[in-house]
């Protein structure tokens, strides 16, 4: 910048600590110190120097210092030198690959999981932390880390640093306490370094799933009638990939309006106490196979609500995935009744003035209760009602009117005077009924 030309120019560009020198381009003729030659008066020369970062550059800055030199006199010497710092970052493209030894283990075994925690990026990582929880159904054995350090109960395992194109390893030995399905993850949770796809940040394994999945289904036929018996068909299927391997046992609760009686099955051991049906057995259940089927009688209460929801379950059989071990059952609950009436007098020959009695018996042969009935018995002409008696029931006007009648019979007395001659016929006939009667022949009585 002065007014003579500089002659003998040479800069010098000293390796920063932990670099390494790869080129330097421009107007340098020669390696450093470069010389420039002569530098005229108000005009430059530029030189490029080119380092290499190491990937396990461990600073987190650095400062480049130039200075440059000439014999020609310089006034101001004060600005013959440069420095510049730069801040480190780092580019590391972490990524989680696991396997494991046996993905079908049984009950009790030793399995063997390897994490591998590799670097694809151009840096060193840095404070890596992955975090490797074993999940239920598998319990802590021992532990071998290539790097770092691996605490079971937090899960996390720390890694100081993993080397570009390097990877470190974690082998974790964990016993199998489930015979479910169990899928165990492993997620890298911490950094220093940037990375450019953490897509690749998390690896799974599933073991597992040898085992019995016990399945329940329960059925019935028809509708049930009040006052009559049903049954349920229980079938207890295994739909794993292993038999069962401890005693199975079927708990059925019935619901109020159904009284169970019984309980059999081939190879079952069933008992009945209160509204309560269980059945057990020990024998293996093979894959894709079912027990045979359990029948549990009930008895239908009178008073049974129209629908009644019967649940069955099954446990046991080592099966670890109850999401299907119980089964409803929906019934609808009908009523019929076999109403039937028979009349009788005291005096089949009776003179005028003479007080004869009629019976009449309604007889509900079941199996229901019958509802809200009405019997015509309306005295005819040649008789005239004194009285009437009945404990079950209204007579008046003609009518008999029951509300309720459960199977069995109810009967109406009637007294009546002879004021008339000749033959007279009383008929008692079942006008109408709730409850649906399938013998209608026997609702009429003379």
């Amino acid at each position: 910048a002065g007014s003579s030309t500089a002659s003998d120019v040479s800069v010098t560009d000293p390796v920063p600590s932990g670099l390494t020198f790869v080129s330097s381009t421009g107007d340098c003729v020669t390696a450093f110190p470069c010389d420039l030659g002569a530098i005229a008066p108000n005009t430059s020369k530029t030189v490029t120097a080119t380092y290499n970062v190491p990937a396990n550059f461990s600073s987190v800055s650095l400062s480049n210092t130039a200075s440059v030199q000439s014999p020609t006199n310089d006034p101001a010497v004060g600005n013959n030198a440069s420095t510049q710092t730069s801040t480190r970052s780092s580019i590391s493209d972490l990524s989680i690959a696991k396997t494991v030894s046996d993905t079908k283990p049984i009950l009790g075994e030793d399995i063997v999981y390897t994490l591998t925690l590799s670097n694809a990026g151009i840096s060193d990582a840095h404070n890596v932390n992955v975090t490797e929880l074993l999940p239920a159904g598998l319990d802590f054995v021992s532990v071998n880390p290539s790097a770092g350090n691996y605490d079971p109960v937090t899960g996390i395992w720390s890694v100081p640093s993993v080397g570009a194109s390097g990877f470190e390893t974690l082998i974790i030995t964990a016993k199998v306490t489930s015979l479910g399905s169990i899928t165990n993850t492993a997620t890298i949770t911490a950094s220093d370094s940037s990375d450019p796809n953490p897509s690749n940040n998390t690896g799974s394994v599933t073991v597992g799933g040898v085992a019995p999945d016990l399945s329940l289904t329960k059925t019935h036929a028809g509708n049930f009638t009040r006052g009559s018996s049903g049954s349920y068909n229980i079938v207890v299927s295994n739909n794993g990939s292993s038999a069962t391997t401890a005693p199975v046992s079927v708990s059925d609760v019935l619901p109020i309006g159904l009284t169970p009686v019984s309980a059999t099955g081939n190879g079952w051991t069933c008992s009945v106490s209160g509204q309560t049906v269980t059945c057990n057995r020990s024998d293996a259940l093979g894959i894709n196979s079912s027990y045979p089927v359990i029948q549990v009688a009930v008895n239908v209460a009178l008073s049974a609500n129209a629908s009644l929801t019967n649940t069955a379950k099954v446990s046991g059989g080592g099966d670890n995935t109850p999401a299907n071990n119980s089964a409803s059952d929906p019934t609808t609950m009908t009523s019929s009744s076999d109403l039937s009436l028979a009349k009788t007098v005291d005096k089949a020959n009776a003179n005028l003035g003479d007080t004869v009695n009629f019976t009449v018996q309604l007889t509900n042969n079941g199996p229901s209760r019958a509802q809200n009935i009405v019997i015509s018995e309306q005295l005819p002409s040649g008789l005239s009602l004194i009285s009437s008696d009945s404990a079950q029931g209204n007579y008046a006007g003609g009518v008999w009117s029951i509300a309720n009648l459960d199977p069995g019979v109810a009967t109406l007395t009637i007294a009546a005077k002879v004021i008339g001659d000749g033959v007279i016929t009383n008929t008692v006939t079942i006008n109408a009924s709730a409850t649906p009667d399938p013998n209608p022949g026997n609702n009429t009585s003379s």
